[in-house]
C-alpha cells in the first residue's frame, strides 16, 4: 500500500516535523555615529548585515544641546573652534563614511542630524528600524575598553534583542528591533559573511 493510502494506527504518532525556523526579516539599519573608532566599526557590520538581508542604511549624528554653548575646542592643529563647527564636521564625516560603504555595495542610504539628549534621539529614531548598530565604546571609553555609557544605556531602556556579531570586531553591538523582540529569548546570529 502507498504511503499515501495508509491510514494510520490508532497507536501511531502524528509527524510532527518541524518547519524550519524562518529567517528574521531586516530592511532597515540604524547606524548611530559619534566619530569614535568604535563607530566606523558599525558601519562595517552594518554594511555585512545589509547585503546578507538586503537592507538599507540610515546613518544618526545627535549634537548634543551642550554642544550648542559658547566655549571652544581645538581641533587638531587646525586652531580653534566653536562646538557647532565642530559638530558640523563629525556630522560630515559620518556621513561621507556611510556613503562610501553604501556606494561601494551599491547599498540605499540616508543620513539625519539631529539635536537633544543622545540617548533619547536614538532610541527615537529606531523606530521604523529593524536594527540599531553602534560603537560599544565611544570616545570617553575608548582608552579603559569598557562599555560605554550611551551603549548601556540604550541596552537598558530599549526592548532589543542583543545580536552576537561574530567577527574579529569587538566593538560593535547589534540590536533588533521589530515585533519579534518581543518576549525574545535566545539570540539571533548576525554573522560576518556578506552573503554576496
Amino acid at each position: 500500500m502507498s504511503e499515501r493510502g495508509r491510514q494510520r494506527a490508532p497507536g501511531d504518532r502524528p509527524d510532527r516535523r518541524r518547519e524550519p525556523e524562518r529567517e528574521r526579516e531586516i530592511r532597515r539599519i540604524l547606524i548611530a555615529w559619534d566619530a569614535s573608532p568604535a563607530s566606523r566599526e558599525a558601519i562595517d557590520a552594518a554594511v555585512e548585515l545589509a547585503l546578507r538581508h538586503g537592507a538599507s542604511l540610515t546613518g544618526l549624528w545627535v549634537e548634543e544641546m551642550a554642544w550648542a554653548a559658547g566655549w571652544t575646542t581645538t581641533a587638531g592643529g587646525s586652531g580653534l573652534v566653536t562646538p557647532p563647527q565642530l559638530a558640523s564636521i563629525q556630522a560630515a564625516r559620518g556621513r561621507e563614511a556611510i556613503e562610501r560603504a553604501a556606494a561601494r555595495h551599491r547599498l540605499s542610504w540616508s543620513f539625519r542630524v539631529e539635536r537633544g539628549e543622545v540617548t533619547e534621539r536614538i532610541l527615537a529614531a529606531t523606530a521604523g528600524h529593524d536594527v540599531l548598530a553602534l560603537g560599544r565604546i565611544g570616545w570617553s571609553s575608548w582608552r579603559g575598553r569598557r562599555m560605554g555609557s550611551t551603549a548601556a544605556t540604550l541596552i537598558a531602556s530599549s526592548r532589543g534583542l542583543l545580536i552576537p556579531y561574530e567577527h574579529d570586531r569587538t566593538h560593535v553591538l547589534l540590536l533588533l528591533f521589530g515585533e519579534e523582540r518581543k518576549g525574545a529569548g535566545g539570540s539571533y546570529s548576525a554573522g560576518a559573511s556578506s552573503g554576496r
